[in-house]
């Protein structure tokens, strides 16, 4: 995922052929230019990386000139690679029966039981990892006050290893451990809403 690339359009200009090699971990030029030409196509060299988690070790590129007798010392150049951590995505509905896109809906009738927030297809992703570290789960408007509160299976926490604290009138619920993507997503299937009021 790693490669370097030239201005092969410029360096056509100056008469200079550009060869990329297979794995795009070398370039090499050739034919007769300038010191001018060859500064202005080395000047356009670029590295590139593809991937979502990058090692962050510096890259060391080397350059070497040749005037048709004799190689010139080695130039260094040093890349710095910087990680950008990737956010995580959730989709409460995967397969989009019961919302579009990443929502979920139920409906809580007036007296009945508790219903579940989120459908059985949760689905957490991310391109850079494979555990989470914290989920929130909040009720935004709650139109009856402290008659309204959220749950979570406490049990299934405990054995997941993950720890669950609940806020004011338990309309929130945070849940807290590093662990694999899968165990939040069965978790977050046992979120319920439920709905005192008379």
């Amino acid at each position: 995922s790693e490669t370097l690339a030239i201005n092969g359009a410029l360096a056509t200009v100056f008469g200079i052929t550009a060869t990329v090699a297979g794995d795009g971990h070398s370039i090499t030029l050739t034919g007769a230019a300038s010191h001018a030409a060859y500064q202005a196509v080395l000047g356009t060299v670029t590295y590139e990386n593809g991937s979502v988690d990058p090692d962050a070790t510096d890259r060391r590129v080397t350059f070497q000139v040749n005037d048709g007798l004799s190689d010139s010392p080695v130039a260094n150049a040093v890349v710095s690679v910087m990680a950008v951590n990737q956010a995580p995505t959730l989709d409460l509905d995967l397969d989009d029966s019961t919302a579009a896109g990443t929502a979920a809906a139920n409906v809580f009738e007036s007296g009945g039981a508790p219903v579940a927030v989120t459908d059985g297809d949760v689905q957490v992703g991310d391109a850079d990892g494979t555990t989470l570290a914290s989920a929130t789960i909040s009720l935004t408007n709650a139109m009856d006050g402290a008659a309204e509160a959220l749950a979570i299976d406490l049990i299934l926490a405990g054995n997941l290893g993950l720890a669950v604290a609940f806020g004011p009138d338990d309309q929130s619920i945070t849940i807290t451990g590093v662990a694999d993507h899968v165990f939040y997503e069965v978790l977050l299937t046992t979120v319920t809403y439920d709905n005192g009021a008379a």
